[in-house]
Order: structure tokens, then sequence, then C-alpha cells
């Protein structure tokens, strides 16, 4: 019976590894096409960043996004919409970080 929850948490803690790396993955991708202003890339970002919600991947994306400013008035909208949702400290850090 052990050896199977050991078994079971080791192959959680593998998943997890791996779903870190596809997130790294897919921020970086993200980042590059916000850089590279490509539109497309805007709604699955609002999209990242209303799921995701840690701050290592919240708040780059967040900042980028502000930095463009064919984008800007969206993203706060985004923000003050979803901002309910977000843990406490990161919606602080973001608010700041969108000078609100």
């Amino acid at each position: 019976m052990l050896s199977s929850v050991h078994g079971t948490v080791k192959l959680l803690v593998t998943v997890d590894k791996l779903m870190q790396r596809v997130f790294v993955v897919l921020l970086r991708w993200l980042r590059l096409g916000i850089h590279s202003k490509w539109l497309d890339q805007v709604p699955r970002a609002l999209e990242f960043v209303t799921e995701q919600g840690r701050m290592k991947y919240v708040r780059p994306l967040y900042r980028e996004l502000y930095d463009w400013e064919d984008v800007r008035a969206q993203t706060i909208e985004h923000f003050k919409k979803t901002r309910a949702q977000m843990m406490h400290v990161c919606a602080t850090m973001v608010a700041k970080d969108l000078h609100l």
C-alpha cells in the first residue's frame, strides 16, 4: 500500500515539474508575441494571466501588455474585471505595475 502511494506521489511530482516547464514555454511564447506586437496573442495572454495566477507568470505579462500602448486600455480593463479572482498580494503588485 505504502509503495503505491509513494509511486503516485513521485508521478505527481514529475507531472508538476512538467507543467511548470509548459508554463515557462507558454510564457516565453506569449512574451515573444507581445514584443513583436502580434495582436492575436493579446487575448491568449489575458486568458493566461486569468487562469495562471502565479506572480512569476502574471506580472511580466501584465507589465509588457501595459507597455504596449495599443492594448494598454484593454489590459487595464481586463485587470479591473478579474482582480477579485486574484490572490491579494498578486493583485496589489499587478496594480502597481499598471500604475493604478
